[in-house]
């Protein structure tokens, strides 16, 4: 299945849209299919973020869905 990713914050939009993942992945799942495609650096960032499926706040063990789209907002700065 294709799941459409938006990247939020400080890493923007310069990351690639979609990833492809097996049905029945919940949002733990995807974070493992992200540290096989996406730099330790990138994946600091994506474990600190906070995640939207479908503009709602979800659990980690939320099962997703073809054409689901994932929000990652990741922190500007600190304060």
């Amino acid at each position: 299945m294709e799941v459409r990713l938006k990247f939020m914050g400080i890493l923007g939009n310069e990351m690639p849209t979609t990833i492809e993942l097996e049905e029945g992945t919940d949002l733990r799942g995807l974070i493992k299919a992200m540290e096989k495609k996406y730099s330790a650096e990138i994946m600091n960032i994506v474990r600190e973020s906070a995640f939207l499926v479908n503009k709602s706040k979800v659990e980690p063990t939320r099962i997703l869905k073809d054409k689901d789209e994932v929000m990652i907002l990741s922190v500007l700065g600190g304060g």
